[in-house]
């Protein structure tokens, strides 16, 4: 075992050896700075070296193991810093794709150099599949499991994040992050949606997935606008941030999301609504929360993407081409990167036996150009 033996200096100037108890010690073996062995008890923890001596000082301990000696020396040394990483552009952060089959994490970092990834309520089977794949997982904290058709509000909060925690704790195996439900600003997955009491959800959810994680970010959902809601308007983040007078937003744990589909102009387009319909509309996001007071403002954009190809529109936008898809992709990817205050990105979608175009797989389930431009990417 270690001692952790090192060498100090009183105010007078005498030099001591000084150790941690070895508890299987029958004595302690020194040799000195001058060469010579001094024996101490088996209860010593520490022996004087003397004064006067020419720095820099250096001794050597045994305990229990005679000849496996430790040296300690004054000053102390301290070793060099090990070599800094490999030069990395970042750009894995944003190689984040929504996935949903266990069988899919696999493809999805073979084909498209996948890296993360976001999906409901992962299963412990998910999320180890996600593992093996080397993929960071999200877990979206989403539809109450006793809900009808599993996209009304959970009828109990403090019942919902209870549940929240366990998955933290038990199948999703210590997230680093958390996302607060998809899109609960649209009617499609939070009947009659309601900014303050998604407020009051996350608020609920906090204090209790932080106590048993203190560490786990926690991802809100932060766009403009989305389905007419019960304030009567279609706004979304202003009354959210209006009803937190706690300030719990503003927590450095606390990320804002966007999902920030343009139909089929390319990212770098403007419309007369950039904060509903630009590709870059995560400004808006972060404009708004560092204005509210949180101190980086750093946002996730948890969806994303253009239709392509063949295949159904899961929303009646205009596809794109699958190269234009491809460039799309990899054009908004570089945009976030570089505008500093996205953090992490994930497409949608990535799914076998799907038909959906905006699946980065076609219907008989090869890569669309996608997979490769985005592995590329370096």
């Amino acid at each position: 075992m270690s001692l952790n033996s090192r060498i100090t200096k009183d105010p007078t100037g005498v030099y001591w050896l000084e150790w941690d108890t070895d508890p299987n010690a029958v004595a302690y073996d020194i040799i000195t700075p001058a060469g010579g062995h001094v024996q101490a008890g088996k209860k010593a923890v520490r022996a004087k070296l003397g004064s006067g001596l020419t720095e820099p000082v250096h001794a050597m301990i045994a305990s229990a193991r005679p000849g496996a000696y430790e040296q300690a020396n004054y000053p102390p040394v301290i070793p060099p810093p090990p070599p800094p990483p490999p030069p990395s552009s970042g750009i894995d952060d944003y190689k984040g794709i929504c996935l949903y089959r266990d069988e899919d994490f696999a493809k999805a970092a073979s084909l498209a150099g996948i890296k993360h990834a976001r999906c409901d309520w992962p299963s412990a089977a998910r999320v180890q599949a996600a593992k093996a794949a080397g993929i960071e997982l999200l877990p979206i904290a989403d539809y109450s499991r006793d809900s009808g058709d599993g996209h009304h509000a959970p009828a109990d909060f403090n019942a919902w994040a209870d549940k929240v925690v366990a998955a933290a704790l038990g199948d999703w195996q210590h997230p680093r992050a958390v996302e607060v439900w998809n899109e609960p600003w649209g009617s499609g997955f939070w009947t009659n949606p309601d900014p303050v009491a998604y407020y009051r959800l996350v608020a609920t959810l906090a204090p209790k997935l932080w106590a048993a994680l203190p560490d786990c970010l926690i991802v809100v959902a932060a766009d403009a606008t989305g389905s007419k809601n019960v304030t009567g308007t279609d706004k979304w983040r202003t009354p959210m941030l209006a009803a937190d007078t706690a300030k719990l937003l503003t927590d450095p744990r606390i990320r804002p999301a966007t999902h920030n589909y343009c139909d089929a102009r390319p990212p770098e387009a403007h419309t007369s609504s950039p904060d509903s319909w630009d590709f870059d509309r995560y400004q808006g996001a972060h404009r708004d929360f560092l204005a509210h007071g949180h101190p980086t403002g750093m946002v996730w954009n948890t969806e994303y993407g253009w239709q392509a190809g063949a295949g159904t529109a899961l929303i009646p936008y205009t596809p794109v081409t699958e190269q234009q898809q491809a460039d799309y992709i990899v054009r908004a990817i570089k945009m976030m990167q570089s505008s500093g205050i996205v953090e992490r990105s994930y497409a949608f979608h990535f799914k076998t036996n799907d038909a959906w175009n905006y699946n980065w797989l076609r219907t008989d389930n090869t890569p669309k150009p996608v997979c490769a431009a985005v592995k590329a990417l370096a």
